[in-house]
């Protein structure tokens, strides 16, 4: 049985200039990728798409689901350090350069970000961990100051 998702984090990393996506699954297990201005932007645009199914962020963002998440301060919680970190794909992690999509049978998002070469990571995201993910990303994108074309519909409060 796969270990459970914990949290996401995505910082931008001026040095870089990249977003750091991290996620933890377990209580150890950390999985580090880099996503370039490139890539940040076709992940938004999927993004984007696949919400517009379910009435577009504003509608998934006062769902039930994610509200109750959010009373519980899901975008309050500092990212929790693992305490004796496994990286599955190393410390640095690596850079993302595909991203492969499809929808399982109970309508989830399944999201397959790759490397140029090697294997890279699955993910699953309901309706929730997709606004989630979204929300995230349009962060690190603010703080990149990329001027990317994003829907900014966001509730304020949402922040």
């Amino acid at each position: 049985m796969p270990e459970q998702l914990q949290q996401l984090n995505i910082s931008y990393i001026a040095k870089e200039d990249r977003l750091l996506f991290r996620v933890r699954v377990g209580a150890n297990t950390e999985f580090r990728i880099w996503f370039t201005r490139r890539f940040t932007d076709l992940l938004l645009k999927l993004l984007n798409e696949k919400m517009q199914n379910y009435g577009g962020a504003e509608v998934l963002a006062v769902s039930n689901e994610t509200q109750k998440d959010i009373k519980q301060g899901a975008f309050e919680k500092k990212y929790q350090e693992p305490q004796a970190p496994d990286y599955p794909f190393g410390e640095n992690g690596f850079v993302a350069c595909q991203i492969k999509s499809g929808t399982d049978k109970q309508d989830n998002l399944q999201l397959q970000i790759l490397p140029e070469k090697g294997k890279g990571m699955n993910l699953k995201l309901d309706k929730k961990l997709m606004f989630m993910l979204h929300n995230l990303l349009t962060q690190g994108i603010q703080h990149a100051d990329w001027n990317l074309a994003y829907e900014a519909s966001l509730p304020k409060d949402i922040h």
